[in-house]
């Protein structure tokens, strides 16, 4: 009778559970993608004989990691002058740097071929009502390529308006190729990350939620879901990205989904990754498909969510848009329909740093967790480093 009802829904673990998996180690990190993955990496490495371990809340990961859309990209000319009209260029720059940077360690880390990576290059697209937002944007293309090709990236942009007829785009005006981006796999980026790990000694535990944390300047306590007792770690690691707000209130990181389509296998005009409307809307040849994901902006409010559930309304618009633009006068059938949850904030840089003694984070990639995952993952590994 002392005993309350939700003690008896929580696991005892037994001695060898608690000792092989739940007892003290030198390092945790909450979540299982591409941060989290990169970031244990590099602590192995740097520290072979720490005990590092990632709890994942997922089956698989939870967020964006395996519900992206494989794109290998650092910004769009469009995307980059949005980013001109509240940030210096030098800001722009740094930010760009960052992620090719990151894309390249990525690359390094698993290898072009374990994750099917192709330097297609990524294409802007640009339907006929935004005329004069085009002729806004190509206006920077000189400066713009010019600064890129100081930090190693040279002719980046070029008007490819030829194109268009070629890939069979209706209501389009231009385009504007960035001949250094590409596209890959994410499934099997995942899967090269996960063996790298496993060839580590990295421990990896799936369908555990961490609930909160305490600690005591030496070591942190952790809240399992279900489960009866704490679970120790001298260092705690936080890359859950965009959930990060249910363990880091305090941060400026929210929760923004993605919805994302891919049709039945038909003829592709086209082998290479697209942007549309201002970077909101994304689409490429996958597999002899087409993926399309976006429309974000057209429900904002609703898209604040960790929920992995469909918006109608917005599969809807790209429906029509894959109708209207992409392939017109195709009858088009769709096979898959997902929602991946990414972590923005007010500010487009990530977040890594330490919160407290022990403690640190790595979060907020602002949709650009392919591109700069790896390198936040090797960051965050030299703070936590650090403290051996």
């Amino acid at each position: 009778s002392d005993v309350c009802s939700s003690d008896l829904n929580k696991i005892s673990l037994s001695y060898w559970e608690e000792k092989a998996w739940f007892s003290l180690s030198d390092v945790t990190i909450v979540g299982a993608g591409i941060v989290g993955l990169c970031s244990a990496i590099e602590i192995k490495r740097k520290n072979p004989k720490a005990t590092v371990r990632i709890f994942e809340a997922g089956t698989i990961p939870a967020g964006a990691t395996t519900r992206n859309a494989g794109f290998a990209c650092f910004g769009s000319l469009g995307e980059l002058y949005d980013d001109l009209q509240n940030r210096s260029m030098g800001e722009v720059i740094r930010l760009v740097k960052l992620r090719h940077d990151g894309l390249k360690n990525l690359r390094n880390i698993i290898g072009d071929k374990a994750m099917n990576y192709s330097p297609c290059g990524n294409y802007e697209l640009f339907s006929h009502p935004d005329e004069d937002y085009y002729h806004k944007v190509i206006s920077i293309l000189p400066e713009m390529n010019m600064a890129l090709k100081n930090i190693g990236l040279p002719e980046t942009y070029s008007p490819t308006d030829s194109k268009i007829s070629e890939f069979g785009f209706a209501k389009t005006s231009h385009l504007i190729l960035n001949r250094h981006e590409g596209m890959l796999d994410s499934g099997l980026l995942y899967k090269s990350l996960l063996k790298i790990c496993h060839q580590l000694g990295i421990e990896l535990l799936f369908n555990l939620k961490i609930l909160g944390f305490e600690s005591d300047g030496n070591r942190v306590q952790l809240f399992i879901d279900k489960m009866s007792k704490p679970v120790p770690t001298r260092n705690l690691l936080i890359c859950n990205n965009g959930f990060a707000a249910q363990l880091l209130p305090e941060l400026d990181v929210k929760p923004a989904r993605g919805q994302v389509l891919v049709t039945k296998p038909l003829e592709c005009k086209f082998n290479a990754a697209f942007h549309h409307n201002k970077g909101y809307n994304y689409f490429r040849n996958l597999d002899g498909r087409i993926l399309l994901g976006g429309g974000r902006n057209l429900d904002f409010q609703t898209e604040t969510t960790t929920e992995l559930s469909i918006n109608n309304m917005i599969q809807d618009y790209l429906e029509h848009l894959l109708a209207e633009v992409i392939l017109p006068n195709e009858k088009v059938e769709i096979e898959y329909r997902w929602a991946g949850i990414m972590g923005v904030g007010d500010a487009k840089n990530p977040i890594i740093k330490e919160l407290s003694p022990h403690v640190f984070c790595a979060v907020r990639m602002g949709g650009m967790g392919v591109a700069i995952g790896s390198m936040c993952g090797l960051k965050a590994a030299e703070l936590v480093s650090a403290h051996f």
